[in-house]
């Protein structure tokens, strides 16, 4: 589930504002804001990718609903010219109910998230490992790569 979130925050189209069908019926609105920072030899990017659904159909595989959710995902990255790296933290904040396709009851998901990591990458390397943590009290472990500004490259 939270991959299909992570795959509805990374569809980049202009305006900033935008909706994505959801793989199983309905559509999630995402707002995406960036903010950049600059200093001799240092670049910073913060990215801020809120997504909002309601009835969206995660994926026909696991039979997952999304109800009235309200999803953030932000990101900073950090290029150091003189180090020749780059640094990203990533969180994830979330609260939203759920259900499976074959039944109508409704589970919450207004705490227990927890989702956040600090990666760094040279230039031109990719950012390696996950982010770890729970999501509605369950544990989750979500790629960097795919994180929203986790496949950003200088």
């Amino acid at each position: 589930m939270v991959d299909a979130l992570a795959e509805m925050a990374n569809k980049s189209q202009d305006p900033m504002v935008y909706t994505y069908p959801c793989p199983s019926g309905g559509e999630a609105k995402v707002t995406a804001t960036f903010d950049e920072e600059q200093e001799p030899g240092i670049v910073r990017v913060s990215g801020r990718w809120e997504v909002e659904t309601d009835d969206c159909g995660t994926s026909p595989i696991r039979d997952v609903t999304i109800h009235d959710s309200r999803l953030v995902f932000t990101s900073k990255v950090v290029w150091d010219g003189e180090a020749e790296t780059r640094r990203i933290k990533a969180e994830m904040e979330a609260r939203f109910d759920w259900s499976r396709t074959d039944t109508s009851r409704r589970y919450p998901c207004d705490r227990g998230t927890d989702l956040s990591g600090v990666f760094e990458a040279g230039f031109d390397e990719p950012f390696d490992g996950s982010l770890e943590g729970q999501l509605c009290g369950q544990s989750v472990e979500l790629p960097v790569r795919s994180f929203p500004g986790g496949n950003w490259s200088f």
